[in-house]
C-alpha cells in the first residue's frame, strides 16, 4: 500500500471544490450585464479540518448569493474587479494543489522504482 492515499483523496477533493468555485466565478463574470443578476459563491466544510483528516471533504458545495455588495441601476451586483480577483486567488490554490500532488506522486514514483 501506498501510505496515506488518504492525503490523495484530500487533495484531489480540494481540487474538485476549486474547479466548482471557478464555474461559478465565471457564471458570474458571464453574467456581469445580465439584470437583477445576484452575485454567487460556494461555500464548502471547512477546508483545514478536511486536511487534517477529521472531515472528510465534500464535492458538493452549498450556493449561496453574496450579500453587502452595491447593486446597480439594473439590480445586478456583480463586481468584475472582485470577481477577477477571486479567479487569481482560486487559481493560484488550484495550482498550489496540483503541484502537491505531483511532487507526491513523485516521491511514491522513486520509491517503487528505486530512484531518489
Amino acid at each position: 500500500m501506498i501510505g496515506k492515499s488518504s492525503q490523495i483523496d484530500q487533495l484531489s477533493a480540494l481540487l474538485n471544490q476549486s474547479q466548482a468555485k471557478h464555474e461559478i466565478i465565471s457564471s458570474n463574470l458571464a453574467n456581469v450585464n445580465t439584470p437583477n443578476f445576484q452575485t454567487k459563491d460556494i461555500r464548502f466544510d471547512d477546508v483545514l479540518s478536511q486536511i487534517s483528516g477529521i472531515a472528510t471533504p465534500g464535492k458538493d458545495g452549498k450556493i449561496y448569493n453574496v450579500e453587502g455588495l452595491v447593486a446597480r441601476q439594473d439590480g445586478n451586483n456583480v463586481d468584475v474587479d472582485r470577481e477577477l480577483s477571486n479567479m487569481t486567488k482560486n487559481a493560484l490554490e488550484y495550482q498550489t494543489y496540483t503541484q502537491i500532488i505531483a511532487s507526491k506522486l513523485g516521491t511514491y514514483r522513486a520509491a517503487i522504482t528505486g530512484r531518489s
